[in-house]
């Protein structure tokens, strides 16, 4: 049935299983589409389709809602997402006509609940191609909070947080940010070519890029290529890694024949650019609870040549070792708020009581891993989350606990810009064009 589905069909299918089941949209679209005879185009309107929804349904369903007289909330969840699909064509996609959205959605309507649900699709999508030029959303002046979450596709609860931090108009501007199509980053691979040799084969390739003005062996990419197709990813020059994540690694600043241990490694992103700063030389423990997700960072580090990383399978609150490390990344579990540009699903999966329950996490592996770290040692912390209690508030609380630790500022290892006064390494996707994050670098003195 997958095999024989078209992109609209797909995406419908993807969409109705996340809402639903709480299935990854990710994981779940690339799965379904390497189950298809789908063309490279049509996988691309597959994709676009999906993450294209996802990331203005706020929207999408404020105006299906106006559309449908306020009876779209009571519709079935089948055709709830045959619905926004439709919709999405209609308000963002002006490359397909209106008549094909309009028919491939009454089509999938009719295999759904037959005639009488194809002609309740067809009624509302050409009603809201008659007033689409027409559509006014909440005033933001009279109510900010309605206003930037409707016209921006963002969940109330989280524009709150941010109105009370960051006023209106930095609100606005991180919204704009998440609802943007992510830029495809990559980091060199320095243990095989140098970033000055590899942006040399970019340009004889003709791809367009800009060096990183924070990190000198990531390239931002301009021009559109598939990593997983393209032979200098299949070779193990490069891997894709947002600037932000590189940041960690820095901020760890591992040298060679160090132990290291990566506490939550998967899928070894920042794993493989520790490696890589030490030269390959040492050990690095690379720990997860997952043995699946492990798999993935075997497969990282053997496509980029790297012979110093060690598995280590199981829960971080009940692991032990017998030797002391140098140093220690705690890359916690997060709510992801800083990644909602990439990850265009998590905006709706999230709840403000995901942060709290969160936190407690967040510092009980903080607490267990600086047991694992030496005299001197050096303990970095980072998440890509932008909200402060899984941020500063953890830090904070661990400090205020473990007296033997202190915060080292970072201004010696990392661009002055992206350092909050405290000494920690803050980023923001409508201030500095990358993913949010948070890291901070601390030495144990006793």
């Amino acid at each position: 049935m997958i095999g024989k589905a078209g992109p609209r069909s797909l995406a419908v299918s993807v969409l109705e299983w996340v809402e639903k089941k709480g299935a990854f949209a990710d994981d779940l679209v690339h799965k379904y589409l390497k189950r298809t005879a789908l063309s490279p185009v049509d996988k691309a309107l597959t994709l676009e389709l999906v993450n294209g929804t996802l990331r203005w349904q706020g929207r999408i369903d404020w105006v299906l809602d106006q559309t449908c007289g306020g009876k779209y909330q009571r519709t079935s969840l089948p055709l709830k997402c045959i619905l926004r699909v439709g919709a999405y064509q209609i308000l963002f996609l002006n490359r397909i006509p209106e008549w094909a959205a309009v028919n491939e959605a009454v089509r999938l309507a009719r295999r759904v609940g037959g005639k009488g649900a194809g002609d309740v699709v067809n009624g509302v999508l050409r009603n809201l191609i008659r007033q689409k030029d027409c559509l006014t959303y909440p005033d933001p002046d009279r109510s900010p909070l309605e206003g930037i979450a409707v016209e921006h596709s963002h969940p109330r609860w989280l524009v709150k947080r941010w109105l009370r931090r960051f006023g209106v108009n930095e609100t606005v501007a991180l919204c704009r940010a998440n609802n943007s199509r992510p830029r495809l980053t990559l980091r060199v691979n320095r243990l095989k070519i140098s970033p000055e040799e590899f942006c040399r084969r970019l340009d004889e390739e003709g791809v367009s890029y800009q060096r990183s003005p924070f990190l000198k062996a990531f390239v931002r990419l301009e021009g559109g290529i598939v990593p997983n197709e393209w032979p200098p990813f299949q070779q193990g020059l490069c891997t894709v890694q947002d600037e932000s994540a590189g940041l960690v690694g820095c901020l760890l600043d591992p040298r060679p024949g160090e132990m290291i241990l990566d506490y939550c490694a998967a899928p070894g992103g920042k794993t493989t650019h520790i490696a890589e700063l030490m030269g390959d030389k040492g050990v690095l423990a690379a720990n997860d609870p997952g043995w699946g997700r492990l798999l993935k960072v075997q497969e990282n580090y053997r496509r980029l040549g790297i012979g110093s990383v060690r598995l280590v399978n199981g829960d971080g609150l009940a692991l032990s070792f017998r030797r002391p490390f140098d140093r220690i990344l705690v890359d916690a579990p997060c709510s992801d708020t800083g990644v909602l540009a990439k990850r265009v699903d998590l905006r709706w999966r999230r709840t403000e009581a995901d942060i709290e329950n969160i936190t407690r996490l967040q510092l009980s592996l903080l607490n267990r891993a600086a047991g694992f770290l030496k005299k001197r040692g050096i303990l970095v912390y980072s998440t890509c989350s932008i909200e402060e209690e899984e941020n500063s508030g953890v830090v904070r609380s661990f400090l205020d606990q473990k007296k033997e630790f202190h915060l080292e500022n970072a201004s010696s290892l990392i661009d002055p810009s992206l350092i909050s006064k405290p000494g920690w390494v803050e980023t923001f996707p409508h201030r500095h064009r990358m993913d949010g994050s948070f890291c901070a670098r601390m030495r144990k003195i006793k």
